[in-house]
């Protein structure tokens, strides 16, 4: 296997990002964004939560939407079991807490895949698609995601990229997320990762969140816990 890890000032960065993705299936670059400025982020948005905006249910992705805050607990639409917070961040949102990080990581991506929307609609393959950023929370006391790889059958296959926020040891304690590599060996990456880390996966690697902190008591009232940004791109509607 090759090396995975990089360094967002590295030499040739786009090169060893795709060939680590071609030979790994993932790949890690430290300090994609500024850690300082996360946790300032994060302080703000943690004093303005509120248990209250919680909602269940959202429906198909809705191109120019509001953002919108949601509990998923158990299989809701998707295969793979978890229990997390999502609070969308839309690209068209610029009053969205990670506005500056989510263009980073779109433009990122775009790079990365040759991409170029034209208001915020990807045309791929004859389909149309939007990007769907949102910040999750898994919450102390056993926030989880099953393990699963994101292939869904679609002839356009996007890796998921995501943004690091929270840091084993300082957020929470015990367990998070893991890839399983080509030699069907599991990766821990809470030890390799730190705030403002970006790593990404391609549809056919497994992954998911082991249960955090499990052994504590149940918090879903504040935000604590680990937290990361979620790039994808999704189908919608108008």
């Amino acid at each position: 296997m090759s090396e995975y890890i990089f360094k967002k000032d590295d030499n040739d960065l786009m090169s060893n990002f795709s060939q680590s993705m071609k030979d790994n299936g993932f790949c890690i670059i430290q300090g994609f964004v500024d850690k300082d400025v996360i946790r300032s982020k994060l302080s703000k948005i943690s004093q303005n939560f509120s248990r209250k905006n919680d909602v269940r249910r959202t429906g198909i992705t809705k191109l120019m939407r509001l953002n919108f805050q949601r509990l998923d607990i158990g299989d809701y639409a998707q295969i793979n079991a978890r229990f997390c917070r999502m609070i969308t961040q839309f690209a068209w949102n610029k009053d969205s807490d990670f506005y500056n990080e989510i263009q980073a990581l779109i433009n990122f991506r775009n790079s990365f895949l040759k991409l170029e929307p034209q208001n915020f609609v990807y045309k791929i393959n004859g389909k149309e698609y939007c990007d769907l950023p949102k910040f999750l929370q898994y919450p102390i006391g056993g926030g989880f995601m099953n393990r699963h790889i994101d292939d869904r059958g679609e002839e356009f296959k996007s890796p998921n990229f995501l943004i690091n926020l929270s840091k084993q040891g300082e957020d929470f304690d015990s367990n998070g997320v893991y890839y399983i590599d080509k030699n069907q060996k599991m990766l821990d990456l809470e030890p390799i990762l730190d705030v403002g880390d970006l790593y990404a996966h391609d549809t056919k690697t497994p992954h998911g969140v082991q249960s955090i902190d499990a052994d504590k008591e149940l918090d879903i009232e504040t935000l604590c816990g680990r937290f990361s940004i979620n790039l994808s791109l999704e189908p919608f509607i108008k």
